[in-house]
């Protein structure tokens, strides 16, 4: 039986298959570079965050993503599946959340969160050019 733990290099266990696949593959290439197990990455993308905006966004700030990722993503200090979550494994999980999102923000350019994917740019004359990104 897989462990509720298991993560990269690890195979994806069948009961997360659906859900990692969900993942867009900059996310997901992101998630298995910081080897985050692959029950967070299902929850991420059970609860809607599968793109890169999503991950940038979810919290509004690296702090916010490291205090909050244990919670919001039911890893936090306990027992999951059979395997006892310690207080320091939730506190290197919710480091490598926070590095992921951190990587997110850095290749959408923004510090927080993403800009639209369509937007209003001003031109040189003053007036405001749509576009779509």
């Amino acid at each position: 039986m897989p462990d509720v733990l298991d993560a990269p290099p690890d195979a994806i266990p069948e009961q997360d298959k659906d859900q990692v696949g969900l993942l867009h593959q900059q996310v997901l290439t992101i998630l298995l570079s910081k080897e985050i197990p692959y029950f967070i990455m299902a929850r991420m993308a059970a609860d809607g965050h599968r793109s890169v905006e999503d991950l940038a966004d979810r919290w509004p700030t690296i702090t916010e993503a490291r205090n909050n990722a244990p919670a919001d993503l039911q890893f936090r200090n306990t027992d999951r599946g059979g395997a006892f979550i310690t207080q320091e494994k939730t506190n290197h999980l919710a480091m490598r959340i926070s590095q992921c999102v951190r990587q997110a923000q850095q290749l959408l350019g923004t510090g927080g969160l993403a800009p639209s994917r369509t937007h209003a740019d001003r031109n040189a004359t003053g007036t405001f050019a749509r576009c779509t990104l």
